[in-house]
């Protein structure tokens, strides 16, 4: 996972990579932050489907007003959701793709 922080765009950046599978969440912190909700935002969701994205978006929304705002421990706990599910993928792509090169001919 690479985290980057924008201090002058006040937001901070994760991208959390496993194979060809790439999620990226996007947290902007408002001005008044801690006092106003910090939005969270998901760019590229490869390999997720929007319901179980939303609920991740959710989570990690919540996740930061209920805990006076400590980003770190949102991306943590976002890591630890999104890992077992681009893992599981990876391994469903493997076998699909093995599958498809020993079909024999024709079929």
């Amino acid at each position: 996972m690479t985290i980057r922080a924008s201090a002058g765009a006040r937001e901070v950046t994760a991208v959390y990579s496993k194979d060809e599978s790439t999620l990226e969440l996007i947290i902007r912190l408002p001005p008044a932050y801690p006092l106003q909700a910090a939005e969270a935002q998901c760019t590229r969701r490869m390999g997720v489907g929007e319901k179980r994205l939303n609920k991740w978006l959710l989570s990690v929304s919540a996740f930061l007003r209920n805990t006076n705002g400590v980003v770190a421990e949102a991306l943590h706990l976002w890591r630890e959701v999104c890992a077992p599910v681009l893992s599981a993928h990876s391994r469903v792509g493997v076998a699909c793709f093995r599958v498809t090169v020993f079909a024999p001919p024709g079929s």
